[in-house]
């Protein structure tokens, strides 16, 4: 079924969240996705913290999980906060959040913390906020970017006012 639901999310056939939510397994990281999106409120997307480590506590959604959510961005244009640390994103699922973020222009937080994203990905999640007027933070730390890469995203950020 995820198959399916991550073509689907790719080609954005999805009419409204619900019916992207419906489609997604009953357990593990698509079940966690689910729970994540229909907690929402349409302006925060976060995981459950363990309360002593800090680390999500459930299953991470991963590129596939990462892709779906970007197929319900189109249905969030409230949202404010996307909180995504830890949740074993890569290059893959960054690009494909980047590409469908121009959906939530009132976006102000983005954390990426602890994920496999390298350079690729950083360059499309930021190309991306750079279209965002109201972004005030974005972290992305413990991935796997290169110093060249810190390099264009510290520079990134400046020319944006972070």
């Amino acid at each position: 079924m995820v198959t399916g639901a991550i073509k689907t999310a790719e080609t954005g056939e999805y009419a409204s969240l619900a019916e992207l939510i419906k489609g997604l397994d009953e357990e593990g990281p698509m079940h966690a996705l689910a729970v994540a999106l229909t907690n929402s409120g349409g302006d925060k997307i976060s995981f459950p913290k363990d309360y002593f480590s800090g680390r999500p506590s459930g299953p991470a959604i991963g590129d596939a999980g990462a892709i779906m959510l970007a197929a319900a961005l189109p249905h969030l244009p409230r949202l404010t906060q996307l909180n995504l640390g830890g949740q074993e994103i890569g290059n893959e699922g960054a690009c494909a959040l980047a590409a469908a973020l121009h959906h939530c222009p009132a976006l102000q937080k983005l954390d990426m913390y602890d994920n496999s994203i390298s350079d690729e990905g950083v360059r499309a999640l930021v190309k991306a906020l750079q279209g965002l007027r109201n972004v005030r933070k974005v972290e992305f730390n413990c991935n796997c970017i290169s110093l060249d890469g810190l390099d264009e995203l510290r520079s990134a950020l400046s020319s944006m006012g972070l």
